[in-house]
């Protein structure tokens, strides 16, 4: 038997609205494609371990599709073939140092959102990133479910 449902009692889920008459089943997993641009792969795990936590624990059903990438160029090649909602990027890469790492994703997908990665937290690192064009950045040693979650919440549209 095929049910349908009008598109707006769908949306109604997602914008708190009562879904009392529609199966949970009709509710498909949203998946978000996640490039990670980092070198060190203990601190590549941890961050997709961390994805998996906030994942598990988000009210709707949501997977990331993690691409782990360690150059620069790499993550390049693989952004111009698909489209990903979000980049987390180290700044200290074999290929590439600094600013011009961002400059050169938002060069291939303007509107990416970038959060970078920073082994400590620095103040006018933050600003400079910022206005680079990332949306934010998370320092590696502090990274929590918590603050992720913080972090997703504000920079992809709809989740």
């Amino acid at each position: 038997m095929l049910l349908q449902f009008h598109p707006m009692l769908i949306l109604n889920r997602y914008i708190g609205v009562s879904d009392r008459f529609i199966p949970s089943e009709v509710f498909m997993s949203v998946e978000y494609h996640v490039m990670l641009v980092e070198d060190n792969s203990g601190d590549a795990r941890l961050l997709e371990m961390k994805l998996n936590e906030v994942a598990s624990q988000h009210p709707s059903k949501i997977e990331f599709r993690i691409r782990w990438v360690n150059l620069l160029e790499t993550a390049k090649s693989f952004l111009e073939q698909q489209d990903y909602q979000l980049i987390f990027l180290d700044l200290s890469l074999p290929d590439s140092e600094g600013l011009n790492s961002i400059d050169a994703l938002l060069a291939i997908q303007r509107n990416i959102p970038i959060i970078v990665l920073s082994e400590r937290m620095d103040t006018s690192l933050y600003d400079e990133v910022l206005e680079h064009g990332a949306q934010g950045y998370l320092q590696k040693d502090e990274l929590s479910t918590d603050r992720l979650h913080l972090v997703l919440k504000s920079t992809i549209r709809g989740y």
